[in-house]
């Protein structure tokens, strides 16, 4: 009954938004039709809530009749992963990015204030199209809700590897931030249908982009850290083909903010951030048929789907192509170039966005050049980190130097002491996070087969492995060793484990990590080496790690700086 309910409240959200989207368009020409739109979108957004609370009641539950919850859940399961389970596959994955779409779509409705009433009832429009066609795509290809045939009496479990708190919220994040984007690409969508772009669409655009912003680099940050502490290499980010696809919807996100600084204070470039306005989502969207096509091999991808991959290439070529047909077509009527002065803010700013455009660009080659060669039939290539990171270092090089000055360059009409803060803040963030990933590159790294008892020596620091423990959680059984540290008279124990789910018969890494300002003292099991498992030697890896808190504050100072942008703006009145 409560996966019914569910399904019956999806297939009224998608009736209920594909009427939301036609009526706007009569709405243009029977204003009277508008004062609908809010108890409209209220509706749809419960709608959604009550599917996706139907299926989080189906994991508590474990109604196994659910093919779905048999995919990702079982008995044994904590309730916290239980819930994260909802969005540990496609389909709820799915369901929750659309929820959240309708949510920013609520908040919208309820907060686009200073725009005039035909540019809100097409952005009104607009998100009401983007949320019909995703519901009809998880109706008829990505179903939540279906059922077996007959229920199993136990479910497979949820992915080892999603069993983290880092991870448990990871995508929750992301997604407020990629559906965050269609707020910019709606409005962007509406001027250009309009054929005009006021001053006021350059200020209310600002603040919804800073938002989004905020939370896909939180997304990302999140993601990075469970790489980190969950994988066991020692490595925060491999540029693995569906990083990449995260990445570069934020890399044009920021270059749009960069252009937003530019356009909105003297109205320069318009035409060129309402096309940068396309790009994020369009991106987003791209990623979202990478990780849900199955043309991917990664250890974030969905299982492979032809019939999936097919409806989002048709839904990223109407959202994208459509887009960008429409700006070709209205955006010679908005230019307007030239800038005050050479030296000033705004040309530093415009240099800045540049550079991230062709950083995203970089990325884009190197992600899909392979795939491209493979479907055309011309071989198998691979392009790995030193392509990335030799192009990434080549290019935001003179980024960051940027970044460095724009913020104590004058400009006439410059940007309030609040906005000020927000850049100041964001910059200081990339910095930093810079700087921890340029000085953690230098680790100290030593792979030893040790048993217990047995020390060794590595950078001035003494580690002994003391012994091992059989450790039993809820759903998974675990070898933890104990290793005491010792250095300049500091002393302290670390204790990695190698866990087996009950769900898997693959033994997973947890590293144990000691963080410092200046340090991370990094350990992780690897295998056994001799006839006496589970208490013999192993191989252990051990690694001293430079600065890597370095890189956490410069996230979590990025996403301070989005969220202050975003509350000044809002406090100001301009969203």
């Amino acid at each position: 009954m409560i996966a019914e309910t569910g399904r019956f409240a999806l297939i009224l959200a998608a009736m209920l938004a594909l009427g939301m989207g036609t009526s706007s368009l009569t709405a243009l020409q029977y204003p009277a039709g508008r004062r609908w739109a809010r108890p409209a979108v209220v509706l749809l957004t419960v709608l959604m809530a009550i599917a996706l609370a139907s299926l989080a009641a189906a994991f508590v539950l474990h109604d196994f009749s659910l093919s779905y919850v048999v995919r990702h859940s079982s008995t044994t399961l904590p309730l916290p992963y239980r819930i994260a389970a909802v969005w540990g596959g496609h389909e709820g994955a799915m369901l929750l990015w659309v929820f959240l779409l309708c949510v920013w779509a609520l908040a919208v409705t309820l907060g686009l204030k200073p725009l005039p009433a035909r540019v809100k009832t097409r952005v009104f429009g607009i998100l009401s199209w983007l949320v019909a066609g995703f519901l009809f795509f998880l109706l008829f290809a990505s179903d939540p809700f279906e059922h077996l045939l007959h229920a199993a009496s136990e479910g497979r479990g949820l992915n080892p590897l999603l069993q983290n708190p880092a991870m448990a919220m990871h995508p929750p994040l992301l997604f407020l931030g990629t559906a965050g984007l269609a707020v910019p690409y709606a409005l962007a969508l509406a001027a250009l249908l309009e054929g005009q772009c006021e001053p006021d669409w350059l200020h209310v655009l600002h603040p919804w982009l800073a938002a989004a912003w905020g939370f896909l680099t939180l997304g990302i940050a999140l993601g990075a850290w469970w790489a980190y502490a969950e994988l066991g290499w020692g490595g925060w980010w491999s540029w693995d083909p569906v990083e990449n696809a995260a990445l570069m919807p934020w890399l044009a996100a920021t270059a749009l903010l960069h252009m937003l600084a530019v356009s909105r204070q003297h109205g320069y470039f318009r035409h060129w951030t309402l096309l940068l306005a396309l790009v994020p989502f369009s991106l987003a969207l791209l990623a979202t048929f990478l990780v849900r096509s199955g043309i991917l091999s990664s250890v974030h991808v969905f299982a492979a789907s032809p019939k999936r991959g097919v409806f989002l290439l048709a839904l990223l070529a109407l959202v994208a192509g459509g887009a960008l047909a429409l700006y070709a077509n209205r955006a010679l009527g908005l230019a307007q170039w030239g800038i005050a002065k050479l030296w000033s803010r705004q040309t530093l700013l415009l240099a800045g966005s540049l550079l991230l455009l062709v950083v995203c660009a970089t990325v884009l080659l190197g992600t899909f050049y392979p795939l491209l060669l493979q479907v055309l039939g011309l071989g198998r290539i691979s392009v790995g980190p030193p392509y990335f990171n030799r192009m990434f270092a080549l290019l935001m090089a003179p980024a960051l130097l940027l970044m460095l000055v724009s913020p104590f360059v004058g400009s006439k009409g410059g940007p309030r002491r609040g906005s000020r803060l927000a850049m100041l803040l964001a910059h200081l963030g990339v910095v930093l996070l810079a700087l921890g990933a340029v000085f953690s590159g230098s680790v100290v790294l030593r792979e030893v087969n040790m048993a217990p008892g047995e020390t060794v020596d590595i950078a001035g620091y003494t580690l002994k492995l003391q012994g091992f423990q059989k450790v039993e959680g809820s759903n998974y059984f675990a070898l933890r060793g104990r290793f005491e540290w010792s250095a300049n008279g500091a002393r302290g124990f670390l204790q990695p484990e190698k866990r087996r789910y009950s769900s898997s018969p693959m033994w997973m890494t947890e590293a144990a990590i000691d963080s410092k300002l200046w340090r991370d003292l990094y350990v992780s099991l690897g295998e056994p080496v001799d006839r006496a498992w589970p208490f013999g030697a192993w191989t252990v890896r051990i690694q001293i790690k430079p600065m890597m808190n370095w890189i956490w504050a410069g996230f979590l100072l990025m996403v301070l700086g989005g969220f202050v942008s975003f509350l000044r703006k809002r406090t100001q009145g301009q969203a």
